[in-house]
């Protein structure tokens, strides 16, 4: 058995999502109540196979590592004092406690840090758009880059990583198969400082996004440009109808949390299958999650 999720053979992973989420409440559930209303939802929602609840309790006390358990249901006070407690006689603590153990292990490691191009890179908007004809001149809100590399790539799709703070800074430029073509300085006057800037007056106010589960209401900013498809580059999504379903989920409510959140759970579903994501695989994810946050929301 995978930790973390059990085989989708044994439990409808519908009803083990909710059945987990229900018990790690801050309010401390008990096991019985939580397999209760997760049978209610089961029975009323037609999922299985549904294991016994010997079988549940098991595997919730198997599948979830106890720092988990603590912080989730008796906050993160508990699970600091749980990592500092000393006496530990697993793996390589050898008497000390989890935080002493990972502070040697911390200072013998050799961490690789970012280079100052990276972290530039790291703040970069990337956007693809179509080289102008006959120039190969880039437009993105209004603000142009042009390079003499461009005019063999005019007419064709590149993808432009811009600083989305700092129009007026030169672009990088990429081919499709992502190899640099050259980075093209900003031509004329930037008629905006950035791409904040450059947005209509109703999108700058915010956009209203869906009610927190801490029980306040948040605003959010419209997603950046690129920044969709930046998360889909990190996931690796490099099937095209995979891809456009990612980025029709990122215009939904909630944005890139929406995309996000998904894209967790249907890569759950591939690894067990031994699979890529796929945009079937992302549709009935994102369909499982909205259903079964419903459902969270009737059990509290």
């Amino acid at each position: 058995m995978r930790r973390g999720r059990p085989d989708p053979a044994g439990c409808d992973p519908r009803a083990w999502d909710l059945l987990v989420s229900d018990w790690l409440r801050p309010e401390q559930p008990c096991v019985a109540a939580c397999l209760r209303r997760m049978r209610d939802a089961a029975a009323r929602e037609g999922w299985g196979p549904i294991p016994s609840d010997r079988t549940l309790r098991r595997r919730l006390e198997a599948a979830l590592p106890r720092a988990v358990k603590v912080a989730a249901r008796e906050g993160l006070r508990a699970a600091a004092r749980h990592n500092a407690r000393p006496g530990r006689k697993g793996g390589v603590c050898a008497g000390r406690s989890f935080d002493a153990t990972f502070a040697e292990r911390y200072a013998q490691a050799v961490v690789a840090r970012p280079t100052a191009a990276q972290l530039r890179l790291f703040r970069l908007a990337a956007k693809r758009v179509a080289a102008r004809p006959p120039s190969g001149e880039i437009e993105i809100a209004g603000a142009r880059w042009w390079h003499p590399e461009l005019v063999a790539h005019a007419g064709r799709r590149v993808t432009v990583r811009f600083d989305p703070d700092a129009l007026s800074r030169p672009a990088a430029v990429y081919d499709a198969d992502d190899r640099l073509i050259c980075e093209a300085e900003a031509v004329a006057d930037v008629p905006f400082d950035s791409l904040e800037a450059a947005r209509p007056e109703r999108d700058r106010d915010g956009l209203a996004q869906i009610q927190s589960r801490i029980g306040y209401r948040i605003l959010r900013r419209a997603p950046a440009a690129g920044d969709a498809e930046a998360i889909c580059d990190a996931w690796g999504l490099e099937d095209g109808e995979a891809r456009r379903a990612a980025l029709a989920l990122a215009r939904l409510p909630g944005a890139l949390r929406t995309l996000v959140k998904t894209l967790q759970i249907a890569a759950l579903d591939a690894a067990g299958r031994g699979g890529a994501i796929t945009a079937a695989g992302l549709r009935a994810a994102h369909a499982r999650r909205a259903s079964n946050e419903d459902l969270a929301q009737e059990v509290r």
